[in-house]
């Protein structure tokens, strides 16, 4: 066998795979939550996790008599050393699980919000789907994960700024005196509406949406002035937030508009969700846009917004040159 292919060989076997993983536990999942009666929006998370439960316990069952790895329905076992490294840190809870002997479902229930929260674990969550299936959501709409350039994502950036800015504006979180002053907290708050409205427009997505129909994700994300310095996070941020109402990103962005911090009032919005995520999620926004904002490139970006915006929205008339 030549070297070109071996190497085709174990591409498709590590293809194959990936996607034995992802069917076996995004359709067990699925399945448990869709045979459930009487669903609803409000517990559907519980019966999410319940299924998560479910489904790894079965899983890990059928893996005792395999020391080494994890037992498919498939028949198919991963190992350390074949594991697809998108799914890496799932199989490290996973084995770290099979090592805890005799957990019941109801001892499991508790560890279901940190898997929930694993990178590695979004991919086979089903809840948009489920979702979609019940009628709670519209169909997701494909988009392209090909032709993603670093001048789109600038590009999609600068303009949700604009939009976002001139949003903040006319709701009264900001003014055009704040902008013409050029106060501190704006090199802050403007790329902190651009996070939160970007993961808001992306909910249900794979990734963010991009301008042309595309969608931005780690895999696709070009290396070039190293822009993964802004994507992981705001991919990071979005994985935590996969369930926020618009009255719950009306609230998070008016408080990043104001510089007002969650901690400072005590009651919310209604959420399903426990206040400390939502706090959570607001804080580690603040703390990537205040990052952002101090690479050179984006403080730039956030200048010619407020130049911009001052165009198309300050009241002032222009002097006009003396003669």
């Amino acid at each position: 066998m030549s070297a070109s292919a071996f190497f085709a060989s174990t591409s498709s076997a590590q293809d194959r795979l990936e996607q034995d993983i992802k069917d076996t536990f995004y359709n067990a999942i699925a399945d448990y939550v869709l045979s459930q009666d009487e669903l609803s929006e409000e517990n559907l998370p519980v019966k999410l996790q319940e299924a998560i439960a479910h489904t790894i316990l079965t899983i890990l069952s059928a893996s005792d008599s395999f020391a080494g790895g994890i037992r498919l329905p498939t028949g198919r076992n991963i190992t350390s050393a074949n594991c697809p490294e998108k799914y890496s840190s799932f199989f490290t809870t996973l084995m770290e699980l099979k090592s805890r002997h005799g957990l019941t479902e109801e001892q499991f229930m508790p560890l279901t919000g940190e898997i929930l929260k694993l990178e590695s674990f979004q991919e086979l969550n089903p809840t948009q789907f489920i979702r979609q299936a019940l009628g709670w959501a519209a169909s997701t709409p494909y988009y392209e994960q090909d032709g993603v350039t670093a001048d789109l994502i600038r590009t999609t950036f600068y303009n949700e700024m604009v939009t976002q800015t001139r949003e903040a504006i006319h709701k009264g979180w900001l003014s055009i005196e704040d902008l013409q002053n050029q106060e501190c907290h704006i090199y802050c708050a403007l790329p902190a509406l651009t996070i939160a409205a970007s993961i808001q427009s992306s909910q249900g997505c794979m990734g963010l949406r991009l301008l042309d129909n595309k969608i931005l994700n780690k895999d696709n994300c070009p290396a070039e002035a190293n822009l993964n310095e802004l994507v992981d996070p705001v991919l990071a941020i979005q994985a935590n937030i996969t369930a926020f109402s618009e009255e719950q990103f009306h609230e998070v962005k008016h408080r990043l508009a104001k510089n007002i911090n969650l901690s400072d009032t005590p009651t919310i919005a209604e959420t399903t969700l426990d206040t400390h995520e939502l706090r959570e999620s607001f804080a580690i926004i603040n703390l990537t846009a205040e990052s952002i904002s101090q690479r050179h490139v984006f403080h730039q970006m956030v200048m010619n917004v407020i130049a911009r915006v001052l165009e198309i929205d300050d009241p002032t008339p222009t002097p006009s040159p003396s003669m």
